[in-house]
């Protein structure tokens, strides 16, 4: 399964059906996922963000861990304060 799953071609077909929130990471030197991947992910997923772990290959989150904490908490606070804005504006709406 592990193997098959490195293997899979097909995902772009699904990316634009993605509705969440997305943040897309990569190290520089990943040797995985090539720039024509990441860009295909960007073009594909709606509203997508791309952050580059400059000093990491495939692991970011263990190469970079404090940078990696502080983008990805930072993303989430983003995401959080939108949400609440957006439910805000739509109850606001309604009155």
């Amino acid at each position: 399964a592990v193997t098959k799953s490195f293997t899979r071609d097909d995902i772009a077909m699904e990316l634009n059906e993605v509705k969440a929130s997305t943040l897309i990471i990569a190290g520089k030197y990943d040797e995985r996922s090539t720039s024509e991947d990441i860009e295909t992910f960007l073009h594909d997923i709606p509203d997508a963000q791309l952050e580059t772990f400059k000093h990491s290959g495939l692991y970011p989150m263990v190469e970079e861990k404090r940078e990696f904490l502080e983008v990805v908490t930072a993303f989430f606070n983003v995401q959080s304060v939108l949400d609440d804005e957006q439910e805000r504006l739509h109850t606001s709406h309604k009155a």
